[in-house]
């Protein structure tokens, strides 16, 4: 049995440098192909939270049978119990997201205020109804210095009356709705977001990382 605890062990740190290794390369690829990617191929991925699944329940187990939270012992275990609560903490809101979180696709053509996206959750893409309208305004390419490479590309939106904007590493929040830039249209007269409505996962999520800060 000792056996098995230490292998827990062993496979909890592994996937806790793995974790973080994805979790940097993914910030590179972030920056260079637009966080509306990143989110869906890499954080809201079920093989991500399955990382994190593993991870956290070897910490767990390992922690229970080598550092239990008896009396007068507590406080010397006490960080170790905050740091594999936090990534249980965060687990949670993985889970909490992938149950309760809408998102979708939504295509937008200058000067046509649209106010229902694609449902990605739906088997046949349904359209829903959003508690707010959208309307592309202006579409901008930039391009990096001295080349024709896109660097970054900008839908410059009215979102229920409000300007706003929104770009490959610069999302919108309205009503607890995200919006990323995802794509456009050849003519750049159109653009292609992407939007999330997460109001319970999220908050669960970065409770954790501020449990895991404190540890």
């Amino acid at each position: 049995m000792p056996h098995f605890y230490n292998s827990c062990k062993h496979v909890a740190f592994s996937l806790l440098i793995l974790l973080a290794a994805v979790m940097a390369a993914a910030t590179v690829w972030e920056h260079r192909c637009g966080t509306a990617v990143v989110a869906a191929r890499v954080y809201h991925a079920a093989w991500f939270g399955a990382l994190w699944a593993v991870m956290t329940g070897c910490g767990l187990t390992w922690l229970w049978h080598s550092r239990p939270l008896t009396r007068g012992r507590w406080k010397h275990h006490l960080h170790l119990w905050l740091l594999h609560g936090a990534l249980a903490m965060i687990l949670l809101g993985a889970a909490v997201t992938a149950l309760t979180a809408k998102s979708g696709r939504m295509h937008l053509r200058l000067h046509t205020p649209e106010c229902a996206y694609m449902d990605d959750d739906s088997p046949h893409h349904a359209l829903v109804r959003l508690p707010f309208s959208v309307e592309l305004t202006a579409f901008e390419v930039h391009c990096h210095p001295g080349t024709q490479t896109a660097s970054d590309y900008v839908s410059r939106l009215i979102v229920d009356g409000q300007a706003c904007s929104v770009s490959m590493n610069r999302v919108w929040e309205t009503e607890n709705w995200r919006m990323f830039q995802m794509s456009f249209d050849d003519d750049l007269q159109g653009s292609h977001l992407m939007l999330r409505h997460d109001p319970w996962g999220e908050p669960i999520t970065y409770a954790g990382y501020a449990m895991l800060f404190a540890a």
